[in-house]
């Protein structure tokens, strides 16, 4: 492993780990998290300015997080919060541009290897502390992967996801993929009653892999995912229909997903944040803190993704993030020769979005799933990868 790996892994475990991992407790790695995340995203920032790298993507970020910081502080919210989400995210994003334009499989290397490192640690961590491992301060568990057990899911899905991406790509790591896809199956269902949301986004991952992803029908898969998706968030979320009452997606939500008709009272959170938005749907009402989102929505998150944008800043929040999944499928559409990849990367977003029905990842996360998207084009199969470089020689 070159010094180069070495650096790239170190990176990517500050950037990612940062984000995702509950280290408050554990004083000096979270000031080494702090610290060095800082650090990173200057060295990246001021090297994408020296050479006016800055893509689309890149400036739509920009107008995400400053939009989200003026309108926190125009409807008199705290700022702090929305910075360090800046940092990480962009952080992430630049460095990943930077180095996939030197070596594509070294980027999935060092994404895999450090994705896979916290997959297994947590997992090892729920063996030895299956009731967390520490105590928040309402008296609940505390994991060290995401802190609350739904929190799981929002990165074991872009962790399978860049593996299988590293093993399409450079025909290796087949050994820790087959290994990571149970260890994540079991990683959801041993915390308490587990969260059958994530098992179930998991295994449909699974089924396109072995039943879809080999044969041309596979677009129909992607087809009928997202048509699922949209239907879900219209009649659950955005509606809240009793069409649903009595039918066999009620039967589907209580006997397979093991959740009541609510999900445990997440309708009641979205029937009072659609309310509010009502009342505030050009701008929203900035990055709102614990005590305001239990006083008006009757939970500290929306648990819908839809739902948090548009609350934290309305309509115009929500184009900008539209735009910003727009670029990433076109820059996909356009670039992209193989549509095994293209298809699969859909796939996962739209699977990824389906989890986002029903709880609220980090915006690092959500916004490096759109960036593997923007940076598809990078992606090859090994097969086409060898002919292609046999042809340019």
């Amino acid at each position: 492993m070159s010094l180069y790996t070495i650096w790239s892994i170190f990176v990517y475990f500050i950037l990612i780990g940062s984000s995702v991992l509950i280290v408050e407790e554990i004083k000096f790695l979270s000031v080494f998290f702090s610290l060095f995340s800082k650090i990173l995203f200057l060295y990246v920032f001021f090297k994408a300015l020296f050479h006016f790298s800055f893509s689309k993507f890149d400036i739509l970020i920009f107008i995400f997080f400053i939009f989200s910081i003026l309108n926190s502080y125009v409807n008199q919210m705290s700022i702090i919060e929305i910075i360090p989400f800046f940092i990480k995210t962009t952080g992430l994003v630049l460095f990943t541009e930077q180095l996939i334009k030197k070596d594509t499989t070294l980027t999935l290397y060092s994404l895999s290897f450090v994705f896979s490192f916290i997959i297994y640690l947590n997992f090892i961590l729920l063996l030895i502390y299956p009731d967390g491992i520490w105590i928040n301060e309402n008296g609940g568990e505390l994991y060290f992967l995401g802190g609350n057990y739904n929190q799981f899911g929002g990165v074991i899905i872009p962790a399978l996801a860049v593996n299988t991406l590293y093993c399409f790509h450079a025909n290796k790591g087949k050994f820790n993929l087959f290994l990571l896809y149970p260890i994540s199956l079991l990683s959801v269902l041993l915390p308490g009653s587990g969260s059958m949301t994530s098992f179930l986004c998991i295994v449909l991952l699974i089924t396109y892999l072995v039943f879809f992803h080999p044969l041309k029908i596979r677009k129909w898969f992607l087809i009928l995912l997202f048509s699922g998706l949209i239907l879900f968030a219209l009649t659950m979320v955005f509606t809240q229909s009793e069409v649903v009452s009595g039918s066999k997606l009620q039967v589907f939500i209580e006997d397979v997903l093991q959740k009541n008709m609510t999900f445990s009272g997440r309708t009641v959170i979205w029937m009072y944040s659609l309310y509010m938005i009502s009342n505030s749907f050009i701008s929203g009402y900035g990055w709102v803190d614990k005590d305001w989102a239990l006083e008006n929505i009757h939970g500290v998150i929306t648990h819908n993704i839809e739902l948090q944008i548009l609350l934290q800043g309305g309509i115009i929040l929500g184009i900008i993030f539209l735009f910003l999944l727009y670029t990433a499928i076109r820059k996909q559409k356009n670039k992209i020769y193989d549509s095994g990849i293209r298809i699969f990367l859909l796939v996962v977003l739209t699977i990824y979005f389906l989890m986002l029905q029903m709880e609220c990842y980090p915006y690092q996360m959500i916004l490096f799933m759109l960036l593997i998207v923007f940076l598809s084009n990078y992606f090859f199969p090994y097969k086409k990868r060898r002919l292609k470089i046999s042809a340019d020689e």
